[in-house]
């Protein structure tokens, strides 16, 4: 093993780099670990080869995203080996989730963080460049009283639009997910925090702000004050107002608690009209098996009545195929729904067992049935998309500019209907000056296809 250059320690500004990995939640941490570094001197980098430190933020949410942490830690132990790094510090899920694997499977692996340690980081880097102690796994079972501090979170990507999370954990206890054995129980943000947190960001230049938790439908229920996100909301766009045009988007909404205020708090400016909910399947029989309880009325009256309400909202959702209790009649089932319910925007996952959770103790159709099943669903909400595409086209809206894409010569762009990274990509053109990433402009489709969309200004 490649000894540490003890000689570079303390010299100057030390340099560090962080791989996030998996959803916005854990985007917030890893701007918040960056954060605590910057409060203690170091220097981020964006390139892990110019890095003293890398750390990775781990996701352990499906067989998938753990796969991908291990990749990323195995890559920095290697850095370390070669002596490109001196200091590898995992953190995030799969520490909390798979800590001791990982500890002795990469003893290159200086400090290993769980999820509810962060705040502990400093004294623990301390300990690591100042005191030579390593090998140390701290990885409490429960959080330390309070959520995250969020004041001094280092943006690691746009500053145009930020996350904003309001909860840590979840108490809804879904048959496939592991979070909460990882995370714990739902422990939300106090209302001031939050407000505090996004005034913050307001000032640093988001335009848009993305509001998140596992679940942000049950804001406020571990306080005693159930459907408490339509207050915490409206509270958001009185700030958001003052700083000129804004954007509030709120994520990740469990559909048995989308409410009659939440609805209508959505119908007000600058919160947008964007419904991302987590419908997983329409089949009763798979929701029981999820451990998924349906909203009143079932599924199809809550689209009814955010349709009867807000005729142009948008409607967002994922689906799970292939989780025990499918059969070819339930996904019939569940063909017939999305045929009828027309759904927006649709993020289509397969079902992945995770050992601890109740649903991996269940028989779950084939690969190879689903992997069926998926082609058939992918092909009839392709043609919804494009129907989606066709009706849209020409329809003069505002854009927020994201800045040069991956094209050649072309701009990134989005209007409200689309939330950065997950949904559809609009391109367009400058002519003359490039409007600056963050502002507006206003133009309509032009031409393209479902997905990635040409705009004309």
């Amino acid at each position: 093993m490649t000894q540490i250059d003890s000689t570079k320690i303390g010299e100057g500004r030390q340099t560090f780099f962080i791989s996030s990995l998996g959803c916005p939640k854990n985007l917030v941490d890893s701007e918040v670990f960056a954060g605590i570094l910057g409060q203690q001197g170091w220097a981020m980098t964006e390139e892990p080869g110019d890095a003293d430190l890398i750390v990775v933020n781990t996701c352990a949410f499906i067989e998938d995203a753990q796969r991908e942490s291990v990749d990323a830690l195995l890559s920095a132990c290697a850095s370390r080996r070669s002596g490109s790094c001196q200091y590898v510090v995992a953190a995030g899920c799969l520490v909390q989730h798979a800590g001791d694997q990982l500890s002795r499977a990469m003893p290159e692996i200086d400090l290993l963080v769980g999820v509810h340690d962060f705040p502990r980081v400093p004294i623990l880097l301390d300990r690591v460049t100042k005191q030579g102690c390593r090998r140390r796994l701290f990885r409490s079972s429960k959080p330390q009283g309070q959520a995250i501090d969020c004041s001094f979170r280092q943006s690691l990507g746009p500053r145009h639009y930020r996350y904003l999370k309001i909860a840590e954990g979840c108490s809804t206890a879904c048959g496939f997910c592991i979070i909460p054995k990882i995370r714990g129980a739902q422990q939300s943000v106090p209302s001031a925090t939050v407000l505090k947190h996004a005034t913050r960001l307001l000032q640093d230049g988001a335009i848009e702000l993305l509001v998140v938790a596992q679940d942000s439908t049950a804001y406020g229920a571990d306080f005693g004050e159930p459907d408490s996100l339509p207050d915490l909301l409206l509270r958001l766009s009185e700030i958001a107002t003052e700083y000129g045009k804004r954007w509030i988007r709120v994520l990740y909404l469990h559909p048995h608690r989308v409410s009659d205020p939440l609805i209508a708090a959505m119908a007000q400016l600058p919160i947008l009209p964007y419904f991302d909910i987590s419908l997983q399947h329409s089949s009763p029989t798979v929701l029981k098996a999820m451990r998924r309880a349906l909203p009143p009325g079932g599924h199809r009256l809550l689209i009814e009545r955010i349709r009867q309400s807000l005729p142009h909202a948008i409607l967002r959702s994922t689906i799970l195929l292939g989780h025990p209790g499918e059969t070819s009649k339930e996904f019939d089932h569940l063909l017939s729904f999305i045929e009828w319910a027309r759904l927006d925007r649709v993020g289509v996952f397969l079902y992945s067992a995770q050992a601890g959770t109740f649903s991996a103790s269940l028989d779950a159709p084939s690969y190879q049935e689903v992997s069926c099943r998926q082609m058939e669903l992918d092909a009839l909400l392709a043609d919804q998309a494009d129907d989606f595409f066709q009706r849209h086209l020409h329809e003069l809206q505002d854009f927020l500019v994201d800045g040069p894409s991956n094209e050649d010569h072309l701009i990134a762009c989005r209007p409200w209907t689309e939330a950065p990274e997950i949904d559809w990509q609009y391109l367009f053109a400058p002519h003359g000056t490039v409007p600056v990433t963050g502002s507006f402009v206003h133009g309509k489709a032009i031409g393209g296809r479902a997905g990635s969309v040409l705009v004309g200004l």
